[in-house]
């Protein structure tokens, strides 16, 4: 039987990140998400099946997480099984370390469970079509910056 007392402890002394999360956020979600960390702790599988259940859309799965909105759909949870050997969990803190950064995703609570991680972060929106052409050049460009620099390094 799990000490749901200590869990409850690990879960608040984790959230070491809360960049502004109680204004932001609001305190409902941010006791959903530590209902989910204290009940869920070392289920991850039942973690995301709850949550659909509950209405979060998955927005996208990956090697090590899954990506929920959140209801109102302002917000994404991303659920990370284990992170740290992929080094997410450093990224994840350094994005919340540096929240003027405009090249990081605002991370406004970032916290550890017995599965991996829990990070609630803004919901960023994919590239327009309008951006595409200027990202195919910059591949481009990049691709040809890398052959040069094999070409000078085998010469």
């Amino acid at each position: 039987m799990r000490n749901y007392r200590t869990l409850k402890t690990r879960f608040f002394d984790s959230m070491t990140y809360m960049q502004g999360a109680t204004d932001i956020v609001g305190k409902q979600l941010i006791s959903l998400m530590r209902f989910a960390a204290v009940r869920f702790a070392d289920n991850w599988h039942a973690l995301c099946k709850w949550l659909e259940k509950k209405g979060w859309k998955r927005l996208g799965y990956g090697f090590f997480a899954n990506v929920y909105a959140t209801p109102c759909g302002r917000f994404a949870l991303k659920l990370a099984r284990g992170g740290t050997k992929t080094g997410y969990d450093s990224y994840a803190r350094f994005a919340a370390a540096n929240p003027s950064n405009p090249y990081l995703p605002t991370v406004y609570i970032h916290t550890r469970t017995d599965f991996g991680m829990m990070t609630l972060l803004e919901r960023l929106t994919p590239l327009t079509d309008a951006l595409h052409p200027e990202c195919v050049d910059i591949q481009k460009r990049l691709k040809a910056d890398v052959l040069d620099c094999k070409n000078t390094d085998t010469a």
